[in-house]
């Protein structure tokens, strides 16, 4: 089992990269989103290629335009982890917000071949959750679980009550997917690491941003090669009152 734990403000790598970012969001974003409607313009203007060489000539530009997405999304993923954001705790029903992250996901992982089974417990009371940033979070988890699972499987999703240890819940999140590499396994969380062709690597830092720094909680996983991957997410009650 591989665990992750940070007290808030701790080893916070965002300090610096959140002045970077505000500059870099006005040095990209402009060109880009100029480069990304000219594209959409000389798409429209090749729409019907009249011969082989046109074909070619639009193929090229719809490359061009997935390569400018695939910017826009590492950009804007890049500005969410550096946005030091401060959470809005408010007493929530964590069983809801679960609930809540797996539906948006549900048709799809349907229309994949994923069964999602869910098993909460009823006895965990209200707690103080910012419940947006922990549907950022569980998404996050539930886009992993998917792309392990490239030929449909399983989705295991549990909640735990852990008041007779401490005062905490569980959030547990399990695929039957490829499992996690032996290489990848101590930089899972690091950022910019990606096991996936075109990942930011930055999903799972983010991850441990809102679960571990921002709500005081923590977070650790264990895999078997070509069985599937859990994942744990300890939350307190009372994280709102910690800070």
């Amino acid at each position: 089992m591989v665990s992750v734990q940070e007290k808030a403000g701790e080893n916070d790598p965002r300090t610096d990269l959140s002045l970077l970012a505000r500059g870099l969001a006005h040095e990209i974003r402009n060109p880009l989103s100029t480069i990304s409607m000219n594209l959409q313009l000389l798409a429209e203007d090749w729409a019907a290629p009249a011969n082989p060489k046109e074909s070619r000539t639009i193929n090229r530009i719809r490359l061009i335009q997935n390569e400018a997405n695939r910017l826009e999304t590492i950009l804007s993923d890049f500005l969410r982890f550096t946005h030091a954001h401060q959470p809005a705790f408010a007493r929530q029903d964590l069983n809801d917000v679960v609930e809540e992250s797996l539906r948006f996901f549900e048709p799809r992982l349907a229309s994949k071949g994923i069964a999602v089974t869910k098993l909460f417990d009823p006895t965990i009371p209200e707690m103080d959750l910012d419940r947006d940033r922990l549907k950022q979070a569980f998404a996050n988890l539930i886009i992993n679980a998917e792309q392990a699972m490239e030929k449909g499987g399983g989705l295991f999703v549990r909640t735990v009550n852990r008041a007779a240890a401490a005062a905490a819940a569980e959030v547990q999140i399990i695929d039957t997917g490829a499992g996690v590499a032996d290489e990848a396994r101590d930089r899972l969380f690091d950022v910019y690491y990606s096991t996936k062709s075109g990942g930011a690597g930055l999903g799972l830092p983010l991850v441990k941003t809102i679960v571990c720094r921002e709500h005081g909680g923590a977070i650790s996983f264990d895999s078997e090669k070509g069985k599937g991957t859990r994942f744990v997410i300890t939350l307190p009650y009372d994280a709102g009152r910690r800070r």
